[in-house]
This record gives structure tokens, sequence and C-alpha cells, in this order.
């Protein structure tokens, strides 16, 4: 039996909650850059190099940072409604008011009250703090202290288990298997066990994959916005000085492009590509154009 992945809030709101609020997020995301973003101490669902580039005459509105605040407002409710209903399932680490060690599951009757932080991934109710927290379809099995953990040989039982054989039975087995292919597969429900540096170049990896090579598809469509993984090929482009003269026609590029990548798939027509990223196509085409002056 498939066990249900357990993830972080980030990676929970990618892959669960409403994927049109989600791309809602990742398109108010495309308006601001890296500093003003950062300054809203929002973590991002894009990748960074889908985010407006750095220009002394252009700068985001009070209105950029009301949608993107508006936007994640939505996907937070989103993410609380499928809590409420048992669709979703959460536990952490106690941090306050007193710390714990062990994960413990949180009510889905709190839901209504449940504050989170994404950034840090926590959940805060009232007083009550939980960590690392982990989101998934089912039940969370939770182990106790002693619960499922081997003792050394020669080991007194009521001792407390060492580290190692702690880890060896919380993650049983090599969490990485090695194909046929002579590459390494990871199953999903350890992808929570990953760094966020390690997750930050295996995004990279897949996005320099779907650019750079004719015959890589794009990961299960609805899990990541379409939007930004076309922006990013914009800049792509760009950089190779391989943006169209006028923004429609480098609209209806993109759109084949990422029809070649995606099947059987609703997809972003020229027309939303266009009014999505025409400012982003304005800046890049100006910089691009004095690159070659």
């Amino acid at each position: 039996m498939e066990v249900a992945p357990a993830l972080p809030l980030r990676d929970a709101v990618l892959k669960w909650c409403s994927q049109p609020l989600v791309s809602d997020v990742q398109v108010a995301e495309c308006r601001l850059t890296y500093a003003e973003h950062n300054h809203l101490g929002l973590i991002l669902l894009s990748e960074r190099e889908a985010l407006r580039q750095p220009d002394r005459f252009d700068h985001a509105s009070s209105g950029d940072y009301n949608a993107l605040r508006t936007a994640w407002d939505c996907v937070l409710q989103d993410l609380r409604r499928r809590i409420e209903s048992n669709a979703l399932f959460v536990d952490g680490v106690r941090l306050a008011p007193e710390r714990g060690t062990l994960p413990e599951e949180i009510s889905n009757h709190w839901a209504a009250d449940m504050s989170f932080d994404v950034m840090r991934n926590t959940i805060s109710l009232g007083r009550d703090r939980f960590g690392a927290i982990r989101v998934s379809t089912t039940r969370i099995p939770l182990r106790s202290d002693r619960a499922g953990m081997e003792i050394s040989a020669g080991a007194h039982p009521d001792s407390e288990p060492s580290t190692e054989a702690a880890a060896s039975s919380a993650y049983p087995g090599r969490p990485f298997k090695l194909t046929k292919a002579g590459l390494y597969d990871l199953a999903p429900e350890d992808v929570v066990r990953l760094s966020d540096d390690t997750l930050l170049a295996l995004l990279e990896e897949h996005a320099r994959r779907v650019i750079g090579t004719p015959d890589a598809k794009l990961i299960s469509p609805g899990k990541v916005s379409f939007l930004p993984i076309i922006l990013r090929k914009m800049i792509h482009r760009a950089e190779r000085g391989e943006l169209l003269p006028r923004l429609a026609d480098e609209g209806e590029y993109l759109a084949q492009w990422i029809a070649s990548k995606v099947e059987h798939h609703h997809l972003p027509a020229a027309g939303t590509i266009t009014r999505t990223l025409g400012r982003n196509y304005a800046v890049l085409k100006a910089r691009s154009t004095a690159a070659t002056q």
C-alpha cells in the first residue's frame, strides 16, 4: 500500500491547495524583485529567477504588495478549510508554552484558529506553537519515544535508545535507490527530510532540464504554476538574444513552447501570457536591446 507523503507547509500548499489560488500567489510574486519580496518576510512559491529583475526606474507599488498579501490570505484560508474538513491532517513538535521532542497530532477541530508561518514551517494556536510541521492526506503515524525503536545488543531494556537506533527505526533503509538507468530515485515521503538548499538544487535542475532539453517534460501539472516556468523561459531567451521583436509574437512562441512540454492539460493562452508577463518582457527587451548597442 502506497504511503501518503507527509510534507512541510510550503510543499503542502503547492501540492494540495487550490491551484488557481496558488497561481495567484506566484503571479503576484513575479511582480516583485527578490529584495522587494524579502521585505515582506514571505516564503517564495515561485523560483527566484521568475521574479522581476531590479530596475531603478521600475519599483513595486503598494498595490503589488497588497495583491501578494491578499493572495496568500486566500491560500491559507483554503488550507484551513481542507484541514477542518479532514481532507488534510497535520502534526508537529510542540515549541511553546513548553517544548516537546516528538511530533503530536494537531486536531483538525482547531483549524479555524490556526495561524500559519510557512517560512518557519510553524503553526500557532493562541499560546501553543508547533514546529517541524508535516501535512498529509491521511493521519500520520506517531511514534512514542520507545515504540518501534531498536535496542542495541547487550543494552538494558530500560536504557534510552541510541540516536543511531532511533534514526534507523524512524527511517528504515536507504532513502535513495539506484535505478536501472543509473539515476538516484527518492520516495516522495522522504522528500520532507531534504534540506532547503537540496530542494532548491532539485528545482533548479528540473527547470534546467525542462528549458534546455527538448524531450524533458514539466513535472505533474497543477503542482506548480506554469507562468513562473514560462517567465523563466522568457528570461533564458533574453539572455541568449532570442526575444522576438513584438510582445504578441513572443507570447505566441511561449504558448507553443509550454504546450510542447505538457500534455493533456489546460495551458495559459498567448493572450494570458502577454497580459501577465508584458512588463517583464518590456524590461528584458530593453536590457537586451541595450546590450547589443
